[in-house]
């Protein structure tokens, strides 16, 4: 019971951080992703066109100071329409230089501003440098589903890039990443998911950073 409360603890914070930040359309630096995260001034996102996985850019986030306090993401949101009662597998490949745990993340939100799934690689993430690794994480979409965030998360320090992201269904026998079912613990309401939800896209876009 005390794992759990701790856990249900981290995931509203986590959720509270985002919510917060989450402003404006999503365009910028990078075309259809946009920076969020509690100190986004400590931190910057650029596309970079000399480091790829695939193709010819990619993207990357860093952190400007010393050591940036909390953490930055550089993420989407879409509508959740076309996955609905659906598995969906979030899939992208992350290089990172002396970085604090840099790693994907998803989070799958209610219509009625509640979390229904989400999964931030608490506990399975490394900080550090490392070449290009693929990471993934897998949520079900619930039929009540109005939106999907998701991207790349920097804690602290350093830089990572992002490339080559997917968004596929999938079926049963694929188990899914997320530590637990989390309800309640979102910080909208159905008029505010209503606003994110007519300002999004119908679909994930510039998943390759080729834009």
């Amino acid at each position: 019971m005390l794992q759990a409360t701790r856990y249900d603890e981290a995931v509203k914070l986590f959720t509270l951080l985002l919510m917060a930040c989450v402003g404006g359309a999503q365009t910028g630096p990078i075309p259809e992703w946009f920076l969020s995260g509690m100190n986004r001034t400590q931190f910057g996102v650029k596309l970079d066109r000399e480091v790829s996985h695939g193709g010819s850019a990619s993207a990357r986030i860093e952190c400007f100071a010393k050591r940036c306090e909390t953490f930055g993401t550089l993420m989407q949101t879409i509508k959740a329409d076309a996955y609905v009662g659906q598995r969906i597998r979030l899939s992208a490949w992350v290089k990172a230089v002396d970085a604090g745990q840099p790693r994907i993340w998803m989070r799958v939100d209610g219509d009625e501003g509640d979390t229904l799934a989400i999964d931030n690689m608490d506990g399975r993430a490394k900080s550090g440098s490392f070449d290009w690794r693929q990471m993934q994480i897998v949520l079900n979409v619930g039929k009540n589903a109005a939106l999907i965030n998701y991207g790349v998360i920097l804690e602290s320090r350093g830089m990572a890039w992002i490339d080559d992201v997917t968004i596929e269904a999938v079926d049963r026998t694929v188990k899914t990443t997320g530590m637990s079912h989390v309800t309640g613990s979102g910080q909208g309401n159905a008029a505010a998911i209503r606003k994110r939800w007519e300002r999004s896209a119908d679909r994930p876009m510039n998943l390759d950073f080729e834009q």
